[in-house]
C-alpha cells in the first residue's frame, strides 16, 4: 500500500468502516474520486467502485460548456470555477487511462441486462464528447483548457480513439442506458454495505 495516493487510500478505510467516504474541500474533486477509482478496482472493492464513479458523475454535472472568456460573461469567479474543474477533470482522465485497464468492448456482455455497470473510462468519454465545446473550442474552452485537452488528446490516444468511436456512437458507454444506471444502484449498495458489515472488506 505504500505505493497508493494517500487520499484514496484514506477514502478507502473511511469506506471499509463506514460504507461511504467523504473529500476535503481542497482536494480535486474529480481526480481525487477517479483516485478512489482506481484503488477500489486495485483491491477488488466494486461497491467503492459504483461509489466513487457515482461521485465522479455528480462532480462532473457541474461542467458546461459556457465561455471562459471574460469578454463574454463578467463573472470572473465563476469563470475562474469551471476552469479548474475543467482542468480538472482533465488531470482525471491522464489518470484513469494511466492508472486503470482500459475499458474493452470485447469485456462487456452489451446484450445483458446484468451486465457491470461501465467503467469509469467510458463515462468520462460520455462526459468529454457531451461537453467537447468547452474543452476542444478554444473560444469556449479559454487558453489553458483548450491546451490542456489538445495535449491529452496526443498524449493519450487511447482516449482519442475512445473518443472518435463515441462519437460515430460505437463506443461502450453509447450502447447502454448512460450514467443514470450507476448513480441509481449507489443507495442500495450502500444499504446492502452497511447492513451486512461490508462485504468487500
Amino acid at each position: 500500500m505504500h505505493s497508493d495516493e494517500p487520499c484514496a487510500l484514506a477514502a478507502m478505510i473511511e469506506f471499509l468502516y463506514t460504507a461511504t467516504y467523504t473529500l476535503s474541500p481542497t482536494l480535486p474533486a474529480l481526480l481525487t474520486h477517479a483516485k478512489v477509482y482506481a484503488i477500489a478496482d486495485k483491491y477488488c472493492l466494486p461497491h467503492l467502485q459504483y461509489l466513487a464513479t457515482s461521485y465522479f458523475l455528480t462532480a462532473a454535472d457541474q461542467l458546461d460548456t459556457s465561455s471562459l472568456s471574460t469578454t463574454k460573461s463578467p463573472d470572473a469567479e465563476a469563470i475562474a470555477r469551471q476552469e479548474a474543474l475543467r482542468l480538472d477533470f482533465i488531470a482525471a482522465v491522464q489518470y484513469l487511462y494511466t492508472e486503470t485497464p482500459s475499458p474493452s468492448l470485447d469485456d462487456l456482455d452489451l446484450g445483458s441486462e446484468t451486465s457491470l455497470p461501465l467503467p469509469l473510462q467510458a463515462h468520462a468519454v460520455s462526459i468529454a464528447k457531451q461537453h467537447a465545446e468547452a474543452f476542444f473550442r478554444p473560444a469556449s474552452a479559454g487558453v489553458a483548457v483548450y491546451s490542456a485537452a489538445k495535449q491529452l488528446l496526443h498524449d493519450y490516444p487511447e482516449f482519442a480513439v475512445d473518443m472518435a468511436l463515441a462519437a460515430y456512437g460505437l463506443a461502450a458507454g453509447s450502447r447502454h442506458g448512460g450514467t443514470s444506471e450507476v448513480q441509481s444502484m449507489v443507495p442500495t449498495l450502500a444499504s446492502r454495505t452497511s447492513s451486512t458489515g461490508s462485504s468487500d472488506r
